[in-house]
């Protein structure tokens, strides 16, 4: 739905290409109460890291997702 590339992982977390800044992305989830890691150290400033978590953290986790996207589109 939100049309979000992820990399192939066998590990916890995801890498996933967000189209925007990811420290922006970063402050703005951690603004709600999520943390997520922004990858622009790396050289990858449009990723994010996430860690999988039980059922209701993930989808905390893609409800504050899907509101700083739409916040940024504007």
């Amino acid at each position: 739905e939100m049309q979000i590339r992820t990399l192939h992982t066998q590990a916890h977390f995801f890498l996933m290409e967000i189209g925007y800044d990811g420290r922006e992305v970063y402050e703005a989830m951690l603004r709600r109460g999520v943390i997520v890691r922004a990858m622009n150290a790396y050289g990858l400033d449009n990723y994010i890291r996430i860690s999988v978590g039980r059922p209701e953290e993930n989808q905390r986790f893609l409800n504050a997702l899907k509101e700083v996207l739409e916040e940024l589109r504007v």
